[in-house]
Parts: structure tokens; sequence; C-alpha cells
């Protein structure tokens, strides 16, 4: 419905959603609505429209305009039980929809703009069994005459919006809602707010569990993480069968694939530069043929740990306050090049945990940057005889 209804113009007719009294004549707004002043101060004229026929596809609602010159403040349609609009996916039926729609504006540079979008549902879906689902959300424009700001992140093509917004960490939200005075929150939204960024853990939580969020990708933590054998037939670059591939020509550097990378969002205001970054393992891009043994999972994870060195490398070289787009973007760019460097390294020293003596090397520089000793946590010895894989 975000997607919908931030797509929606409201003074253009929609093939598919009702009409609103912007898209009508003068003439014909006056046979199709009835109109009611609900309030008029020096502030604000406060208008309901309601359809002559209420069996007919147009919308009802309120329109808030300036006192001063009738500009657009805010525009507020409700639409009810039109099963029509959203077409549900396979055995899905849509028993309920209600919706209200938000159009919020606010004056910049002497004109007046689309600030946010609010959007309220109520909706009973059967699929198996019931379930009756209640939503609210906040599209929330951020920046005007600006370019958008793309993160660097490497995200898969065709992921959808769920799995693209497990990536993003949550202050980013939390510092955007509230910008400049731009968006006010209410006493229980700041609330709200201040309770679910000291206590919860947002959508990058496993708690949630796959019949929510899907998600193929793992922050970085002190937890260590495990890469099991790959079972299911790979398809990368376009290669359908990777397992022919492997058992045709053999190559053990064939047989595993570790996509790591660093997200990095950068936001400007008046407060200065807003810098957001975290260490993810690409669950989607990423596979295993060989054995799994404790070498092997030490060398995984010492792979990723070298992302979140990296990535605290670029945080302690920044001087937001003296540094524009340009140069951190440099700086980020550099740091990058420095870890594929040592991730390069690292396969050529010990592939896979093969060189145990070399992956020592390794897990001792881990353990001096970040406290976390791989080898001691698992209980590998350096006396251990490695099977060639």
């Amino acid at each position: 419905m975000s997607k919908a209804f931030s797509l929606y113009n409201i003074t253009r007719v929609s093939k598919t959603l009702p009409l609103n009294p912007y898209q009508l004549s003068k003439r014909k707004l006056k046979k199709t609505y009835e109109l009611e002043v609900l309030e008029y101060n020096n502030e604000y004229l406060k208008i309901e429209f309601i359809p002559r026929n209420l069996n007919e596809n147009y919308y009802s609602g309120v329109i808030w305009l300036d006192s001063s010159d009738y500009s657009l403040l805010k525009l507020e349609i409700v639409g009810g039980n039109k099963k029509n609009l959203f077409v549900p996916i396979g055995i899905t039926e849509v028993e309920e929809l209600n919706y209200k729609i938000s159009y919020n504006y606010s004056k910049r540079q002497g004109n007046y703009k689309l600030s946010h979008i609010s959007i309220n549902y109520h909706s009973n879906i059967h699929n198996e069994i019931s379930r009756e689902i209640n939503t609210e959300a906040i599209l929330y424009i951020t920046q005007y005459n600006e370019s958008f700001y793309s993160p660097h992140f490497k995200f898969q093509h065709g992921i959808s919006d769920y799995r693209a917004l497990s990536i993003v960490p949550d202050t980013i939200i939390f510092n955007c809602l509230s910008k400049d005075g731009n968006f006010l929150l209410s006493k229980e939204q700041q609330y709200n707010l201040k309770t679910l960024k000291e206590e919860g853990e947002g959508f990058n939580s496993s708690d949630f569990g796959k019949e929510l969020f899907e998600n193929n990708y793992v922050i970085w933590s002190k937890d260590r993480i495990s890469m099991k054998k790959t079972k299911k037939t790979i398809k990368i670059n376009g290669v359908k069968n990777i397992d022919y591939q492997i058992d045709r020509y053999g190559f053990k550097s064939d047989m595993l694939e570790i996509n790591t990378d660093i997200y990095f969002d950068l936001e400007e205001s008046s407060e200065g530069i807003l810098v957001e970054t975290s260490s993810i393992f690409d669950i989607y891009n990423s596979y295993n043929h060989l054995s799994e043994d404790l070498l092997f999972q030490a060398y995984v994870n010492i792979y990723f740990d070298l992302v979140e060195i990296y990535r605290l490398k670029f945080l302690g070289q920044l001087d937001v306050e003296s540094m524009g787009r340009e140069e951190i973007n440099d700086v980020f760019k550099q740091i990058v090049a420095q870890l594929e460097d040592d991730q390069s390294l690292l396969r050529k020293d010990s592939f896979a945990g093969q060189d145990i003596n070399k992956l020592k090397m390794w897990n001792d520089f881990v353990d001096n940057e970040l406290g976390i000793n791989n080898f001691e946590l698992m209980n590998i010895s350096t006396d251990l005889h490695i099977k060639i894989r």
C-alpha cells in the first residue's frame, strides 16, 4: 500500500484508485460531493467532503487549506472495503480492507510542498487461517531539490523492500523523522521511538521469524557465525549449475564464496553530516561446498571480522565537521580497497583454513584489533593436523 500511495497523484485521475475532489472540475465537484466547513480560523480552513452516491468510486475525507491564500496544507482520504484495489498472492483472500491516507504539506522556500504521507489501514485476510492486520506507516520526504544519495552497498538485483529495509541501520530512521523540525512527533511517538531505540533490536532481529521479514543478511556482532555446506544448486553470474562446474574442473576456489560488504550511508542537514555504517555478510550470494571443520569455521569468521576492522578504521579516519561528502567518499573507497587487499591475502595464505599457522597469524591480528580470539573460542590448537580438502 505504501508503494501504491506514494505513486498516487492527487490531481490526476488514477486508473485503479478512487477519485478525490482535486481530480474533478468545479462543476463535477458540486455534482459529486457534499461539502461542509468544519472549522475556519486565522491559520486554516477545514472542509469535509462526502460523495453524494456512496456506491460510486469516490473517496471521502477532509481538506485543510491555508487561511491566507488557500494553499493545500493537508488532504486526508478514506477508502473502505475496495477488495479489487490490491490483488492477493496465491490462495490469500482479502476479506476486508479499510484505510486512511493523509498527504501533508509544509512551506519550503516560499511554496507548499509535500512533506510526508501517513498511511493507516485495517485488513482482514485469510490464508489457511484468518488474520487481522492494523498498520500505520509514514513516508517522509527528507530532501527537496537534491539528488538522492544512494548508500554504498551492493544490493542484490530485484531485492524486495523488506530485505532492503532490514539492512538500513535503525538510527538513520530515528534521526530522519524529526530532523530540522520538519516533522513533529507526538509525545506518544517520541516515547515509542525512544523506547525502540534504547531497548529494541529493529528489523535486523531474527526474533521476528521468517513469517514476517525475509532477510539475506547478517549484521556483524561478537557472536560467531557458522557457514554450513550448500545443498541447493547455485546460480551465480549466469552459471546455472555450479555443482557441475566443480565436479568438472575441481578448483577448490570455486567451492567457496564468502560475500561481505560494508553498508555506508550519509545524510546532510543543517546540523552537519550523519554517517551510518554496518558490516554485512551476504548469505544469498555466498555458498560452501567444502567440509565444515573448526578451521574452516574460524576462517569464515576471521574473513568477516576483517570487514568490521576496516569499518571501524573508516569511522576513525572521519572528521565530519571539516570533511565534505566527496572527501568522506574518497576515504571510504580507500578503506574498501585495503579491506579487499587483506581478504585477498587471507585467501592466499590460508584458503578455507588449510594452513593453520598462517591462519593463526590472521587470528592474532583480529584478536589484537577486536579482542576476539577465534582459535580460543573454537578450541583450536596449532598442533592439529590438516587434511587437504
